[in-house]
């Protein structure tokens, strides 16, 4: 799958890029704020979009808003945040696919991901 992760702590997105490499096996690119986020949204297809809500430049949910403005077709996303009360407010007038939380275990990300998209592509067959 392939997968455009974004998030402004170094440390937090090097151990999700390689956990998501490593045992998920997908192919990830990254994006350490929101304008670069939202060029690469605009520019690349993505099987999916793992967004930080708290973001420079443009926040996540700035970068959604704006992708949904401008694109024509959409990748799913999934918010990845440590602010659960704040997000889950703003994300429940928002389609995306859910919420994962910071810190995370590698294993329960990679399985997590892949049940939401998954979920996401069997609701889509159906509708089609």
């Amino acid at each position: 799958m392939k997968i455009l992760l974004v998030e402004d702590n170094p440390d937090i997105l090097n151990l999700t890029k390689i956990s998501l490499e490593m045992i998920g096996s997908h192919q990830v690119e990254t994006a350490e704020d929101g304008d670069i986020a939202l060029q690469k949204i605009l520019d690349t297809p993505y099987d999916l979009i793992l967004l930080d809500d708290m973001l420079p430049c443009l926040n996540g949910f700035q970068v959604y808003e704006a992708y949904k403005k401008a694109a024509t077709t959409y990748s799913p996303i999934i918010f990845f945040t440590a602010n659960t009360n704040n997000t889950k407010l703003k994300i429940t007038n928002n389609i995306v696919l859910g919420l994962i939380t910071k810190p995370f275990e590698p294993k329960i990300l990679c399985k997590t991901i892949d049940q939401l998209v998954n979920n996401f592509k069997k609701q889509n067959q159906k509708a089609g």
